[in-house]
């Protein structure tokens, strides 16, 4: 039964990590800081640092619209604005 259950917890690590680095990746091809990020999707100063090392989970939400915009990355200034940002 441990067997199972380390294996089981080896393939979410496996995951989270995957997920981690193309939360990264994709934050990279938007031309996103890691706290410019953290302002335009929220999460706090650090959230982005921490998603990216594997600390904290994204919300399901957060992780749609940055594939969305990784597909459509001419809609990023619409979100900025959104934010508050301003572009």
């Amino acid at each position: 039964m441990q067997r199972m259950a380390d294996t089981l917890q080896a393939f979410m690590r496996d995951m989270d990590a995957r997920q981690a680095a193309e939360l990264r990746a994709t934050r990279k091809r938007l031309g996103l800081k890691q706290a410019e990020a953290a302002a335009i999707f929220g999460g706090g100063a650090n959230a982005f640092s921490e998603y990216e090392r594997g600390i904290r989970q994204p919300s399901k939400s957060m992780l749609l619209l940055l594939q969305l915009l990784d597909r459509h990355p001419e809609l990023l200034s619409e979100v900025r604005q959104s934010a508050q940002l301003g572009t």
